[in-house]
């Protein structure tokens, strides 16, 4: 998650510069040829203020603690939070 974090960090001012108004980070892997067993994250680099809100809601609402991407997510929007202050 720390790679994660300065990798958000270090594209901070590329992306206020590229003109797309969001842009997510995914990884993932398919582990059989049907998808199942498939394992995936996103994590936004650069979202609207909408969005910031309504992820930072559901992450409220769920048990963050057991969900590596809620963590992931939940840490990129506190950093997300920091820079727009």
């Amino acid at each position: 998650m720390e790679e994660y974090s300065n990798a958000c960090e270090s594209l901070r001012e590329y992306l206020k510069n590229i003109p797309f108004s969001e842009v997510w980070f995914y990884t993932g892997y398919f582990s059989d040829d049907d998808g199942n067993n498939s394992e995936f994250s996103f994590g936004p680099l650069k979202i609207q203020k909408q969005q910031t809100n309504m992820l930072e809601k559901l992450i409220n609402e769920s048990d963050i603690e057991k969900n590596w991407s809620n963590n992931l997510l939940k840490n990129c929007l506190t950093q997300r939070s920091r820079r727009t202050a």
